[in-house]
């Protein structure tokens, strides 16, 4: 389902195509979203933002790739991946970035970890 080599997830919730979202998505597993979403996203899994798709959320998740449009913050325990198609504006929290040639992106990266206790890995940035 994910073009990603960093795909290693399973997606147990999908957002189809002309599906539009409105307020806090908090789920402890992976998202995939091909419509639209506005609001908040919490995920203790991957959460993926599919080609064509517009994300105007503040996303905190494990791990992320965007190969839509995401507008606002993201925040991640592992990895964030913006695709060739992927669009980014806000500011990124995490531990990893990978932005593919023709991603385009317009904010601030953070990538100093501060510590704290979450459910997932024990001691890390985020708290989900």
């Amino acid at each position: 389902m994910f073009k990603s080599k960093s795909d290693h997830s399973v997606v147990t919730t999908l957002i189809g195509e002309s599906t539009l979202v409105k307020g806090c998505i908090d789920s402890p597993f992976s998202l995939h979203i091909e419509g639209r979403v506005e609001g908040e996203i919490k995920s203790q899994g991957h959460v993926a933002i599919a080609k064509g798709s517009v994300v105007k959320a503040h996303i905190v998740a494990k791990s992320v790739f965007v190969a839509g449009e995401v507008v606002g913050s993201i925040e991640v325990l592992s990895e964030l991946e913006i695709s060739g198609t992927g669009k980014v504006i806000g500011d990124l929290t995490g531990n990893c970035l990978k932005v593919q040639p023709g991603a385009i992106y317009q904010g601030k990266v953070n990538m100093s970890m501060i510590q704290s206790k979450n459910p997932i890995e024990g001691d890390s940035v985020l708290k989900l």
